[in-house]
């Protein structure tokens, strides 16, 4: 195995930093009107119920993060030892976790376009499926802490293959419907309880 480049504490800072930049930018997609003539709370209202749908593609968004986030830290404690495949899928993914704050934007000024909203969808099946192979490597290269139950492993990865399922689902709902497309990411919950209760 090729001796690794940077340490798990530089990757984690990076993933820290990377996530809470993107979490932040994602409050830039709202994008409020300039420009407006506003003599009561009528026109601000009114303003306001023109980005209800940004607003519902942001909280979707954040939420999908912070769930990436929390699913890729519980994981990581995991990973004892790093190899340089691993951090460069491991810097692919963060790439797609970074083009984030674009396809929410995308994907809130423009929801009756199914195109804008595919890309959204894309972006987070890229991201989870990266999220996937980066723990299958990981459990065949034996970069796991080999403390960790096999079971525990085959677990962990059923969770992450789970919101592979989900957010693919999202991406052909779409095309039925883009508004359920992005309500369906909320089924990665009951998901992941079943999967937890049933394996």
């Amino acid at each position: 195995m090729s001796e690794a480049f940077i340490d798990r504490s530089r990757m984690e800072s990076l993933v820290d930093g990377i996530f809470a930049v993107c979490m932040t930018v994602l409050v830039l997609t709202i994008d409020f009107p300039k420009g407006l003539d506003i003599k009561d709370d009528i026109v601000i209202l009114e303003a306001i119920e023109h980005l209800i749908p940004q607003m519902i593609i942001y909280f979707v968004a954040f939420a999908l993060i912070g769930i990436f986030w929390c699913i890729y830290h519980s994981r990581f404690r995991h990973i004892k030892k790093l190899d340089n495949t691993f951090i460069w899928i491991n810097l692919f993914w963060l790439m797609f976790i970074g083009l984030m704050p674009f396809s929410t934007s995308l994907s809130g000024d423009y929801p009756k376009f199914h195109t804008a909203v595919l890309v959204f969808h894309l972006n987070f099946l890229i991201l989870s499926f990266l999220l996937f192979l980066l723990w299958a490597y990981a459990s065949k290269k034996n970069l796991i802490d080999e403390s960790l139950e096999k079971k525990t492993v085959i677990l962990n990865r059923n969770i992450i293959l789970t919101m592979v399922m989900v957010c693919l689902s999202a991406l052909i709902i779409s095309f039925f419907s883009p508004l359920i497309s992005n309500l369906s990411y909320f089924l990665i919950f009951p998901g992941i309880f079943l999967v937890k209760r049933y394996y």
